[in-house]
């Protein structure tokens, strides 16, 4: 018993290209239509885009800055350890 497989409207690489291509034109006609389009203009999904890139680039900056810190926070302990070291054997 074998199942059948699939049939493709254009072909197997296609299918999938015309899926996105469709989608895509479809948000576009519910932006631009007067009756479905958002209500304000930050509500639009370039905007949203633009905002969530924003968001994202914050949280990366933050986490490297954090890093930054740690890196010097483990220097300064290190620099420490050294002048604790160089005290201690000038004064044996």
């Amino acid at each position: 018993m074998s199942l059948a497989r699939a049939p493709y409207l254009l072909s197997k690489s296609l299918d999938p290209a015309l899926g996105v291509f469709t989608g895509f034109f479809a948000y576009f006609l519910h932006e631009t239509n007067p009756r479905t389009a958002p209500s304000s203009p930050d509500l639009r999904l370039t905007e949203l885009v633009r905002w969530k890139l924003d968001k994202m680039s914050a949280r990366r900056a933050a986490s490297s800055d954090e890093k930054e810190d740690a890196e010097a926070l483990k220097a300064l302990a290190e620099s420490l350890k050294a002048a604790e070291a160089e005290e201690s054997r000038s004064s044996t």
